[in-house]
């Protein structure tokens, strides 16, 4: 049988639009998006070339006022992905009680929490910074029956360790499709049905409730018009607001933001080029 040949389009683009990128692109005949450095790497299904939709994904992306071009396209020969892909995927350590396994590897790890994750093309496998620091800040913030809020749940990681670590009930939301499928998967994977419920929901026009604590893992353009919602869901109950996906460059800028919101700054950690920060409300 002759192999199929696919046809990717590696798109220049910020890493702080990704998440609006791929929704942008949802509906056209692609079988897989991968994150590279400022670089969205789209492999198109059998058939369709560059050519076909290159142009029409630009003028879709541009029209969201991303800033992209197309900085390669290169044609692959198929080959059995699924193996690679298992294979290329490891158990990662987040913390000393804290491991994230793709379920083919959960038999080879011990650990207080650990969290079965099968990432389609959602975020938060353990691989990136902001998941792994926002997972310990998660895991030293839940209290006993809290109810918390994971926004832009990805794969669901911090909704399903929220309630492993003690949470009563966590709601997660996404704004993607896929995200949400895998985080539902994810969430049963993990047998914490039960207490996690996960939403597909908008930043901007969720109806946010009463929260002990509220993990925002997002962009800048994102996160800066949510604080004064996510401190206005957080103020009853004094909760706790953890947000990552936050370059240091961008840092004291979310800070002041959240100051002028209502709330005080905690904790910052920093691994690389991105960061962590944990809020409290201010007196």
């Amino acid at each position: 049988m002759t192999p199929k040949i696919y046809h990717q389009i590696q798109f220049d683009i910020q890493e702080e639009f990704y998440d609006l990128a791929v929704g942008c692109l949802y509906d056209f005949p692609i079988t897989g998006i991968e994150e590279g450095l400022d670089e969205l790497t789209v492999t198109l299904i059998s058939g369709i070339t560059a050519e076909d939709v290159s142009g029409e994904m630009l003028s879709r992306l541009r029209t969201m006022n991303i800033d992209c071009s197309v900085k390669e396209v290169n044609h692959i020969v198929e080959q059995n992905w699924e193996k690679q892909w298992e294979e290329s995927l490891q158990p990662i350590q987040v913390s000393e009680s804290i491991w994230i396994t793709p379920s083919w590897k959960k038999d080879s790890v011990d650990g207080k929490y650990v969290i079965v994750i099968d990432p389609k093309m959602s975020f938060g496998t353990g691989y990136h910074p902001t998941t792994r620091m926002v997972c310990k800040m998660v895991e030293q913030s839940v209290t006993p029956d809290s109810i918390w809020l994971d926004v832009g749940t990805g794969t669901g990681v911090l909704a399903i360790l929220a309630v492993m670590a003690g949470a009563q009930s966590c709601i997660g939301f996404d704004v993607d499709e896929w995200s949400i499928e895998n985080a539902q998967e994810n969430v049963q994977i993990n047998n914490v049905a039960v207490k996690v419920l996960i939403e597909q929901g908008d930043v901007a026009t969720f109806e946010y409730k009463d929260y002990d604590g509220i993990a925002a893992n997002l962009y800048r353009n994102l996160l800066i018009p949510a604080l004064p919602k996510f401190h206005k869901a957080l103020v009853k109950k004094r909760g706790s607001l953890i947000v990552s996906g936050i370059l240091i460059y961008d840092a004291d800028e979310i800070i002041h933001e959240a100051q002028k919101a209502g709330f005080g700054l905690v904790l910052k950690t920093v691994e690389g080029e991105w960061c962590a920060i944990q809020f409290s409300i201010g007196e």
